[in-house]
Protein backbone atom coordinates (compact mmCIF):
# COMPACT_ATOMS: atom_id res chain seq x y z
CA UNK A 1 0.00 0.00 0.00
CA UNK A 2 2.33 2.33 0.97
CA UNK A 3 5.58 0.85 -0.27
CA UNK A 4 5.48 3.12 -3.41
CA UNK A 5 5.18 6.03 -1.92
CA UNK A 6 8.87 6.25 -0.04
CA UNK A 7 10.97 7.30 -3.45
CA UNK A 8 8.34 10.48 -3.78
CA UNK A 9 8.05 11.24 -0.35
CA UNK A 10 10.36 14.41 0.83
CA UNK A 11 12.02 14.56 4.50
CA UNK A 12 9.05 16.46 5.59
CA UNK A 13 6.86 14.46 4.08
CA UNK A 14 8.13 11.36 5.52
CA UNK A 15 7.86 12.96 9.07
CA UNK A 16 4.32 14.20 8.87
CA UNK A 17 3.13 10.42 7.82
CA UNK A 18 5.44 8.98 10.77
CA UNK A 19 3.10 10.88 12.86
CA UNK A 20 0.14 9.37 11.09
CA UNK A 21 1.07 5.33 11.09
CA UNK A 22 1.67 3.73 14.45
CA UNK A 23 4.60 1.41 13.20
CA UNK A 24 5.41 0.28 17.32
CA UNK A 25 2.72 -2.18 16.58
CA UNK A 26 3.45 -5.45 16.13
CA UNK A 27 0.63 -5.23 13.56
CA UNK A 28 1.85 -2.78 11.50
CA UNK A 29 2.40 -4.19 8.00
CA UNK A 30 4.88 -2.07 6.93
CA UNK A 31 8.47 -0.48 8.87
CA UNK A 32 9.55 3.53 8.62
CA UNK A 33 11.12 2.80 5.39
CA UNK A 34 7.87 1.86 4.05
CA UNK A 35 8.57 -1.95 2.93
CA UNK A 36 6.51 -4.74 4.96
CA UNK A 37 7.67 -5.94 7.86
CA UNK A 38 9.39 -9.53 8.06
CA UNK A 39 6.30 -11.83 7.81
CA UNK A 40 4.00 -9.64 6.08
CA UNK A 41 3.19 -9.24 2.68
CA UNK A 42 2.09 -6.34 0.33
CA UNK A 43 -1.12 -7.40 -0.32
CA UNK A 44 -1.41 -7.83 3.44
CA UNK A 45 -4.17 -5.23 4.26
CA UNK A 46 -2.52 -1.54 5.39
CA UNK A 47 -3.67 -1.00 9.18
CA UNK A 48 -2.16 0.98 11.97
CA UNK A 49 -2.88 4.40 9.97
CA UNK A 50 -4.90 6.93 10.83
CA UNK A 51 -8.19 8.57 9.11
CA UNK A 52 -5.40 11.42 7.88
CA UNK A 53 -2.57 9.16 7.28
CA UNK A 54 -4.89 7.54 4.82
CA UNK A 55 -6.16 10.93 3.26
CA UNK A 56 -2.73 12.02 2.69
CA UNK A 57 -1.63 9.08 0.45
CA UNK A 58 -5.05 9.47 -1.91
CA UNK A 59 -3.80 13.53 -1.79
CA UNK A 60 -0.15 12.25 -3.05
CA UNK A 61 -1.08 9.56 -5.48
CA UNK A 62 -3.71 12.57 -7.17
CA UNK A 63 -0.89 14.48 -6.75
CA UNK A 64 1.22 11.81 -8.66
CA UNK A 65 -1.24 10.37 -11.33
CA UNK A 66 -2.56 14.46 -12.41
CA UNK A 67 1.54 15.21 -13.58
CA UNK A 68 1.20 11.95 -15.50
CA UNK A 69 -2.40 12.56 -16.85
CA UNK A 70 -3.98 9.63 -16.07
CA UNK A 71 -7.04 11.05 -13.76
CA UNK A 72 -9.71 12.91 -16.46
CA UNK A 73 -10.30 16.08 -14.87
CA UNK A 74 -13.19 16.27 -12.10
CA UNK A 75 -11.71 13.12 -11.08
CA UNK A 76 -9.91 12.41 -8.01
CA UNK A 77 -8.85 9.59 -5.29
CA UNK A 78 -10.59 9.77 -1.80
CA UNK A 79 -11.97 7.78 0.87
CA UNK A 80 -15.65 7.01 0.35
CA UNK A 81 -18.17 8.61 2.06
CA UNK A 82 -20.51 6.22 4.52
CA UNK A 83 -23.01 6.26 1.38
CA UNK A 84 -21.05 5.44 -1.25
CA UNK A 85 -19.28 2.90 1.08
CA UNK A 86 -22.47 1.07 2.29
CA UNK A 87 -23.49 1.05 -1.95
CA UNK A 88 -20.32 -0.88 -2.86
CA UNK A 89 -20.32 -3.35 0.49
CA UNK A 90 -23.79 -4.26 -0.81
CA UNK A 91 -22.64 -4.87 -4.31
CA UNK A 92 -25.41 -2.41 -5.99
CA UNK A 93 -28.76 -4.43 -3.50
CA UNK A 94 -31.00 -2.20 -1.71
CA UNK A 95 -32.49 -3.37 1.52
CA UNK A 96 -30.97 -5.56 3.85
CA UNK A 97 -33.22 -8.93 2.24
CA UNK A 98 -31.83 -8.13 -1.00
CA UNK A 99 -27.75 -8.71 -0.30
CA UNK A 100 -26.98 -12.38 -0.59
CA UNK A 101 -23.75 -11.41 1.79
CA UNK A 102 -25.16 -9.51 4.90
CA UNK A 103 -25.81 -12.36 7.84
CA UNK A 104 -25.14 -15.94 8.64
CA UNK A 105 -23.59 -18.42 5.72
CA UNK A 106 -23.05 -15.56 3.12
CA UNK A 107 -20.98 -13.31 5.69
CA UNK A 108 -18.84 -16.38 5.96
CA UNK A 109 -17.85 -16.63 2.02
CA UNK A 110 -16.70 -12.94 2.24
CA UNK A 111 -16.12 -11.67 5.49
CA UNK A 112 -12.67 -12.27 8.09
CA UNK A 113 -14.08 -12.67 11.48
CA UNK A 114 -13.26 -13.92 14.78
CA UNK A 115 -13.76 -17.05 14.40
CA UNK A 116 -11.44 -18.09 12.00
CA UNK A 117 -8.73 -15.39 11.81
CA UNK A 118 -6.40 -16.09 14.97
CA UNK A 119 -7.05 -12.62 15.51
CA UNK A 120 -5.18 -11.64 12.67
CA UNK A 121 -5.55 -9.85 9.83
CA UNK A 122 -5.82 -12.00 6.25
CA UNK A 123 -3.80 -11.28 3.01
CA UNK A 124 -6.34 -9.85 0.88
CA UNK A 125 -8.35 -11.29 -1.09
CA UNK A 126 -8.66 -14.34 0.53
CA UNK A 127 -12.12 -14.63 0.47
CA UNK A 128 -14.91 -14.77 -1.83
CA UNK A 129 -15.57 -10.94 -3.72
CA UNK A 130 -18.96 -9.82 -3.59
CA UNK A 131 -21.58 -8.74 -6.32
CA UNK A 132 -19.16 -6.01 -7.59
CA UNK A 133 -16.20 -8.02 -7.63
CA UNK A 134 -14.40 -6.52 -4.34
CA UNK A 135 -13.25 -7.85 -1.46
CA UNK A 136 -13.02 -7.74 2.18
CA UNK A 137 -15.56 -4.87 2.57
CA UNK A 138 -16.95 -6.97 5.71
CA UNK A 139 -14.60 -8.22 8.24
CA UNK A 140 -10.53 -8.39 7.97
CA UNK A 141 -9.96 -4.16 9.03
CA UNK A 142 -12.68 -1.56 9.54
CA UNK A 143 -12.71 0.75 6.61
CA UNK A 144 -12.32 4.58 6.90
CA UNK A 145 -15.19 6.69 5.45
CA UNK A 146 -14.72 10.39 4.87
CA UNK A 147 -17.69 11.66 6.96
CA UNK A 148 -17.74 12.50 10.40
CA UNK A 149 -19.41 10.33 13.08
CA UNK A 150 -23.01 10.68 13.51
CA UNK A 151 -25.90 8.83 14.48
CA UNK A 152 -27.88 7.90 11.97
CA UNK A 153 -31.09 9.96 10.96
CA UNK A 154 -34.00 7.79 9.63
CA UNK A 155 -35.37 10.83 7.76
CA UNK A 156 -31.78 11.64 5.72
CA UNK A 157 -31.94 11.44 2.39
CA UNK A 158 -31.04 8.15 0.95
CA UNK A 159 -29.43 9.24 -2.49
CA UNK A 160 -25.66 9.97 -1.81
CA UNK A 161 -26.28 11.71 1.65
CA UNK A 162 -23.65 13.49 3.50
CA UNK A 163 -22.62 13.43 7.24
CA UNK A 164 -22.42 16.32 9.45
CA UNK A 165 -19.57 19.17 9.18
CA UNK A 166 -18.24 17.71 12.06
CA UNK A 167 -17.76 15.49 15.43
CA UNK A 168 -17.52 17.03 18.79
CA UNK A 169 -15.59 13.84 19.80
CA UNK A 170 -13.04 14.23 16.36
CA UNK A 171 -14.65 11.07 15.05
CA UNK A 172 -14.75 9.68 11.93
CA UNK A 173 -17.05 7.15 10.58
CA UNK A 174 -15.25 3.30 10.13
CA UNK A 175 -17.69 0.71 8.55
CA UNK A 176 -17.40 -3.04 7.92
CA UNK A 177 -15.89 -4.66 11.16
CA UNK A 178 -12.34 -6.91 11.41
CA UNK A 179 -10.51 -10.07 12.26
CA UNK A 180 -11.79 -8.75 15.77
CA UNK A 181 -15.13 -9.11 14.77
CA UNK A 182 -17.70 -11.54 15.50
CA UNK A 183 -19.20 -12.98 12.18
CA UNK A 184 -22.76 -12.96 14.16
CA UNK A 185 -22.00 -8.87 14.88
CA UNK A 186 -22.04 -8.47 10.96
CA UNK A 187 -24.39 -6.71 8.62
CA UNK A 188 -24.49 -4.41 6.28
CA UNK A 189 -25.22 -1.70 8.52
CA UNK A 190 -22.10 -1.97 11.01
CA UNK A 191 -20.89 0.86 11.89
CA UNK A 192 -18.37 2.56 14.59
CA UNK A 193 -16.84 5.68 15.11
CA UNK A 194 -12.81 5.86 15.53
CA UNK A 195 -10.35 9.15 16.29
CA UNK A 196 -9.36 10.36 12.93
CA UNK A 197 -6.23 11.05 14.62
CA UNK A 198 -5.20 7.67 15.55
CA UNK A 199 -4.27 4.75 13.66
CA UNK A 200 -5.43 1.11 15.31
CA UNK A 201 -4.03 -2.14 14.26
CA UNK A 202 -7.72 -2.93 13.27
CA UNK A 203 -8.81 -0.04 11.06
CA UNK A 204 -7.13 0.49 7.49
Amino acid sequence: FLKSVAPGLSKSERSRNDREIRYQDSRCPIDQTFNPRRGFRPDDPMSCISWRGAKLYADWVNERERKEGRIPPGYEYRLPTEGEWDWAARGGASGEGACLYCTGAGMKKIAVTREESNEQARRVGSLEPNAFGLYDMYGNVWEWCGDWYSELDSDAPVIDPLGPDNNPDDCKVVRGGSFLSSGDSLNCGTRREADYRTGQSNIG
